[in-house]
């Protein structure tokens, strides 16, 4: 006898997805059962596919109804049209033992019964005992939060464990005006509100103001007050005519910040942008102009070595321009005395080599150039003869600007 939560059958199986054959006595989609009138079909709606004592659980992504001719044995006839519902659901998780565990290691099988699900699946789903705990747990520290309710299924609240949804990334993806900024602030308004979660600490970045009315309330005279004795916001404006804006002092930035800052390409700008910096410091702090010279050859060294690891066309490219500009660093005049000093700690090491280095590296990467003397080159790949080229190079320059001997010399 069929069960009252039967919809329909398996008739297609993928790696992911499923294609179920609805009932034809399913006239309308709905199907009664001792649980209430329950909708079948329905997007973002879950079904359950019995597969010996585990029922796997797929997300319904898509109702079809298609029309087929029966062709009569005889050949003779030819019937009306007849119609066939079928749905594609998504396989995300299966239930065991009452437990729903994330990912598929069984499939179902061509003509496997398709259910609803029933509340005991709902329950293993949403983990409703899990949720029921209300302390955190010394010896668990994750505990549940409820954040909201589900669309689909309006009797379950959504919950989740602030310790596994903050220790991983996360996105909140939807287009324009669906709510993905509503859904932020309501998941840090449930945490911040839980008296149980102490030292929570949030830093929002929020380039388009959207977040301030969501923390405190704003009065008719332009005051701003705390919404919730639970929140205790800190406002930072960004607009510059607000007292208490934000500034970054310039020292607090490193040399790829200020490259970032000022969109210096990587062929000459980003090296006489770093030479600048290194005079201007070397001019407050005192610190020797050969140091900064040092860092920035094993700084490029090391870059061109990650880029020789890539498959992109475009990372030869980047490996030439890389090499121009440190040809260009160092010629340029105001890095001469420090070059002179470098070589005097560094004896294994003099200007030619280092200029031969840089122009083999560069010669390296354009082997293989198509478009020649046109607007824009296309490179081959690097290849693992040329890596090897290339870290060959660069090796003896790297293990000698590597040595301790230099402080003893300095």
């Amino acid at each position: 006898m069929a069960s009252d939560h039967e919809i329909g059958r398996v008739v297609a199986v993928d790696t992911a997805q499923v294609t179920v054959e609805l009932n034809s006595d399913l006239k309308a989609l709905t199907r009664s059962t001792y649980e209430g009138t329950l909708e079948v079909g329905r997007i973002n709606s879950y079904i359950v596919i019995p597969v010996g004592v585990r029922r796997i659980v797929a997300m319904v992504t898509r109702v079809v109804l298609t029309e087929e001719s029966e062709l009569k044995a005889d050949k003779t006839m030819v019937s009306l049209p007849s119609s066939r519902r079928l749905m594609k659901a998504t396989m995300i998780g299966t239930i065991d033992e009452g437990s729903f565990r994330q990912g598929i290691n069984l499939f179902p099988v061509l003509d496997s019964i398709v259910l609803m699900t029933t509340r005991e699946d709902l329950d293993a789903i949403f983990g409703k005992e899990n949720h029921l705990c209300a302390q955190p747990d010394p010896e668990r520290p994750g505990y549940c939060i409820p954040v909201g309710r589900s669309a689909i299924f309006p009797d379950y609240e959504i919950k989740i464990d602030p310790d596994a949804f903050f220790g991983k990334h996360a996105a909140v993806i939807g287009s324009t005006g669906s709510g993905k900024s509503c859904t932020i602030a309501t998941i840090l308004q449930s945490i911040i509100e839980q008296s149980d979660v102490l030292q929570t600490r949030f830093i929002i970045l929020d380039t388009n103001g959207e977040y301030r009315a969501a923390f405190q309330r704003q009065h008719t005279d332009g005051t701003w007050v705390d919404a919730s004795p639970d929140f205790k916001p800190l406002y930072i404006p960004t607009d510059p005519s607000e007292p208490g804006k934000l500034v970054i002092p310039y020292w607090f930035m490193d040399s790829d910040d200020f490259v970032r800052l000022f969109k210096a390409s990587p062929g000459v700008q980003r090296p006489v942008l770093l030479n600048a910096l290194a005079t201007a410091r070397d001019a407050e702090g005192g610190i020797a102009n050969w140091c900064h010279i040092r860092e920035d050859i094993v700084k490029e060294c090391n870059r061109i070595l990650s880029l020789s690891s890539g498959t992109n066309n475009s990372d030869a490219k980047t490996i030439r321009q890389i090499c121009d500009g440190m040809n260009a660093y160092l010629d340029d005049a105001s890095t001469t005395d420090g070059i002179t000093a470098l070589i005097v700690l560094y004896p294994s090491i003099n200007y030619e080599m280092l200029k031969s280095l840089f122009s083999s590296i560069t010669s390296i990467a354009r082997e293989g150039i198509r478009n020649e003397n046109q607007q824009y080159e296309s490179y081959a790949t690097i290849d693992a003869n040329k890596r090897r080229r290339i870290e060959y190079a660069i090796s003896p320059i790297m293990e000698a600007l590597a040595s301790p001997d230099y402080a003893r010399r300095a």
